[in-house]
């Protein structure tokens, strides 16, 4: 079969995934996030309550309007 010879990892909760992307360096945008969870803004809620200082930066686009994308990263990254 195709698995075989690939390392399996154990299956990652949504919020354990959510987590790791937004620590990974240049942090993860919101359309990724929502690939793991639609309501990925409630995990953003309960890391930012467990302490997490979780920054979300609002992209633009080249001609200077707000787009709907936004940046989730760890503060200090």
């Amino acid at each position: 079969p195709a698995h075989l010879g690939r390392t399996k990892t154990k299956a990652k909760t949504q919020s354990g995934r959510i987590l790791e992307l937004i620590s990974r360096p240049g942090g993860a945008f919101n359309f990724e996030l929502s690939r793991i969870a639609l309501k990925y803004d409630s995990r953003i809620f309960e890391f930012r309550r467990d302490g997490h200082a979780i920054i979300c930066e609002r992209q633009y686009l080249k001609n200077g309007k707000a787009s709907n994308t936004f940046l989730y990263r760890i503060g200090g990254q």
